[in-house]
């Protein structure tokens, strides 16, 4: 008995605790986060089966950007004219391994107001091509705006950006005239 509580067993004994304990709670943490996933992968399904909207109707126009999780991952469309000047990168993307940025345009919908469109993936050794001319009609995924959590690039708060860290819509707002979904 005398040998289990010399220093080096008992420092070995602790450390072995302490490592079981973590790795105890590791696995209840990785079992949290497959909850969260499953939980997100069935939002997902439910709401891409919804039958597709006009942005319109399944978004009130004055909810702002905040609140509106219950409208991610639901399909939407939306008729207007693509606006070349108001369009954004949104830097540090990839794509199957390819650098490059996510371009952005804003729509013009009838009533004045836009909704930023995510045209999708260009390399960063290539430019975007232009958006359509005339009137469009999109469909695709309502997604909410990215906020910036903890650490990472800021973008200046003021001035126009061609280019955007994340596609957070309250800073595209600041430099864009229309009221953006």
């Amino acid at each position: 008995m005398r040998v289990l509580l010399r220093p080096r067993w008992l420092v070995g004994t602790i450390i072995a605790v302490v490592v079981v304990v973590l790795f105890v709670s590791l696995g209840f943490w990785q079992l949290r986060r497959l909850d969260e996933k499953r939980d997100r992968n069935a939002a997902i399904e439910q709401r891409s089966s919804l039958p597709v909207q006009p942005v319109d109707e399944v978004v009130d126009a004055g909810t702002g950007f905040g609140g509106v999780e219950d409208l991610v991952y639901r399909r939407a469309s939306a008729t207007g004219r693509y606006d070349g000047d108001g369009e954004v990168r949104i830097r540090s993307r990839s794509f199957e391994g390819r650098p490059g940025v996510h371009v952005v345009t804003p729509l013009r919908l009838e009533d004045g107001s836009a909704l930023a469109v995510n045209r999708g993936f260009v390399p960063l050794s290539t430019d975007a091509p232009a958006p359509p001319s005339g009137e469009v009609e999109v469909t695709g995924l309502l997604f909410a705006t990215q906020e910036r959590r903890g650490i990472g690039p800021q973008d200046p708060g003021t001035g126009v950006l061609p280019e955007l860290s994340r596609l957070d819509l309250g800073r595209l707002q600041e430099q864009y005239d229309a009221d953006l979904y």
